[in-house]
């Protein structure tokens, strides 16, 4: 006999099934979705769903399954508190303001969107550059700050009675300290940037084994078979494509399903896989889909 909770659960999962058969007849209209994605949906995912680079946790949509947006969104609308299926504290109270047309529409098109993808190496180029960049301009602040030092001594030393000098001076030391500290900051970014992209290349070839081949001593399975080994997903199933996708996002979602802070999955499916998962099999899986290209 199934316990009062189960019960609970099993009534509203029929419910929301029921919901969303009806709501899957819609047949969404991309271009009525145009003014609801520049006012509720492009602050978090861009108005092309090409995400938001401030806002990593957020996910990216462009090129994501009609099907999959759809049943999500519901998900995240029917979840009012902790205790649903997808509860986000910024995307249900979103979600809940959406009509099943809207839904439609923004899955619509977000689906149409052209996916945009992460290059590894263009990435760590960039933060190399960046860096440099970085040190420039604390050795030119440090530099400025070290000119006006010299000019203010030679003025104390031609008038010591030149009480503002001295105490513009005197004033001075923190500043220097503060630009000396920001010069040592910037030249070892460098290193720290070379230690990342070497741990995420190791990432990278781990989360690749377990993206096709899973692990078998700890049956988890091959994120492949579900997700395709494009990692394009499967639109009519409602697994979605994965590829190009935010690697805080992937870990943050992979860690709802572990802790079942996330249920919406069919069958506990991917609760019961995230929860074989190590931290670090979530972060090389997670990685290695980031930075999946194309085939």
């Amino acid at each position: 006999m199934l316990s009062y909770n189960r019960l609970l659960l099993a009534l509203g999962t029929l419910g929301l099934t029921m919901a969303l058969s009806n709501a899957q007849n819609l047949v969404g209209n991309a271009d009525d979705a145009k003014k609801i994605v520049e006012t509720q949906c492009a602050a978090c995912h861009g108005v092309y769903g090409e995400g938001v680079a401030s806002l990593p946790h957020q996910a990216k949509l462009a090129g994501q399954h009609e099907n999959y947006l759809r049943v999500q969104l519901h998900a995240l609308k029917e979840s009012k508190d902790a205790t649903g299926s997808r509860f986000e504290m910024t995307m249900s109270p979103q979600a809940s303001m959406l009509s099943d047309q809207d839904i439609a529409n923004i899955s619509a098109y977000y689906s149409k969107q052209p996916m945009l993808f992460y290059h590894l190496d263009e990435d760590f180029s960039a933060k190399r550059t960046q860096a440099a960049t970085d040190l420039e301009k604390a050795k030119n602040d440090l530099a400025a700050l070290e000119a006006k030092e010299a000019e203010l001594k030679a003025l104390v030393k031609a008038d010591a009675n030149n009480a503002d000098a001295a105490k513009e001076l005197k004033a001075m030391s923190r500043d220097l300290r503060g630009a000396k500290s920001a010069v040592r900051k910037a030249e070892g970014a460098n290193d720290e940037i070379a230690a990342a992209e070497a741990k995420a290349k190791a990432l990278m070839v781990r989360g690749e084994q377990i993206y096709f081949g899973g692990d078998m001593n700890k049956r988890i399975p091959a994120c492949a078979a579900c997700h395709s080994p494009s990692g394009t997903g499967n639109g009519p199933a409602a697994y979605p494509a994965l590829i190009g996708q935010n690697y805080e996002y992937l870990t943050n979602q992979l860690y709802n399903f572990k802790t079942y802070k996330r249920s919406n999955d069919p069958a506990g499916m991917m609760r019961d896989i995230a929860e074989r998962m190590s931290d670090a099999e979530i972060e090389a899986v997670a990685t290695y889909i980031k930075y999946m290209q194309p085939k």
